[in-house]
């Protein structure tokens, strides 16, 4: 898991000495365009489109203003615009949101961090951890690994199952070997088990709950009906 350098649209500004207002200007006409945004609607850019603001500030010189600079981005782009193109995933969400949509708190994903079962997949200049969709899915799979019985310990020890199947493919591809394969199989097959036992003790339990409400059921007709026998035998 690669971790990507990010700008906040403060540290953007303070980059590029740009006005708020000027980059404001700047994103209405499509001149910048942000890389992406967290899941609180922040503005984040990639240290790449600091060459595209430079590049805007070329043209501007050159005499053309700020509407002939976006119709020559809208037509043919900057020469090697390579700021424009998306170098994070398009939704980042900061540790806190992270914790609350898995409903977790935010000390046990530091701990996961120390212990190497996740890492942020992109990082602000002024150190804000954030993560992608794909730390959501790993964050969810580690909890579900962790009702099935599994350690941080074992967690760790079979990575690919916390990978989503695009990625592990990629993984497999690269490193494809008859131990990865039969590890991956391993964990699979151990995990199968894991899970039939899971749902088998779940059954066990379920069953337990509907003997206990027909007994409950039972009690409480036989209480309403001694109640009501009682109530006639002193209104007589």
């Amino acid at each position: 898991m690669t971790e990507t350098s990010i700008l906040s649209k403060e540290e953007f500004i303070k980059r590029t000495e740009l006005l708020e207002d000027r980059l404001e200007r700047w994103l209405k006409l499509g001149l910048i365009i942000p890389v992406g945004h967290t899941a609180g609607e922040v503005s984040f850019f990639a240290p790449s489109q600091l060459e595209t603001i430079e590049k805007i500030r070329t043209l501007l010189g050159l005499g053309y203003d700020e509407e002939e600079v976006a119709k020559i981005i809208r037509r043919v782009g900057l020469p090697s615009s390579e700021g424009q193109a998306s170098e994070v995933p398009q939704k980042l969400r900061t540790v806190g949101e992270l914790a609350q949509i898995c409903d977790l708190n935010t000390r046990t994903i530091k701990h996961w961090e120390e212990k190497g079962l996740l890492q942020p997949d992109a990082r602000s200049e002024g150190g804000f951890r954030l993560y992608g969709p794909a730390s959501v899915a790993r964050c969810k799979r580690i909890v579900d690994l962790q009702n099935l019985g599994y350690t941080l310990e074992q967690i760790h020890g079979m990575d690919e199952m916390l990978l989503e199947i695009e990625p592990l493919g990629e993984t497999l591809k690269a490193e494809l070997s008859d131990e990865v394969i039969g590890t991956l199989e391993t964990h699979s097959v151990a995990l199968k088990k894991r899970i039939k036992m899971v749902r088998d003790s779940a059954k066990r339990l379920e069953d337990l709950l509907k003997r206990r409400g027909k007994l409950v059921s039972t009690l409480k007709s036989q209480l309403e009906k001694q109640i009501k026998n009682q109530k006639q035998a002193h209104d007589e």
